[in-house]
């Protein structure tokens, strides 16, 4: 089991929630030029899973830049 707010990648574990965004979305989110909500307005994000994980996200949990 993962410790709540870890971040994991693969098929091991089952998800809380999911966060679909393509590299760019995700660089500008964790550049801080793009806010979250408004990525889901303009639907460059997909959200899907338990409403109160997906409030909790925030891209600076991640904790390395995307390269681009």
């Amino acid at each position: 089991l993962l410790d709540p707010g870890t971040l994991s990648v693969g098929k091991n574990y089952r998800a809380d929630a999911s966060v679909y965004v393509s590299d760019d979305t995700l660089a500008q989110m964790v550049a801080g030029k793009l806010k979250p909500a408004k990525a889901l307005l303009q639907k460059k994000m997909i959200l899907k899973g338990n409403p109160i994980a997906i409030i909790k996200f925030r891209p600076s949990l991640i904790t390395q830049k995307p390269k681009l």
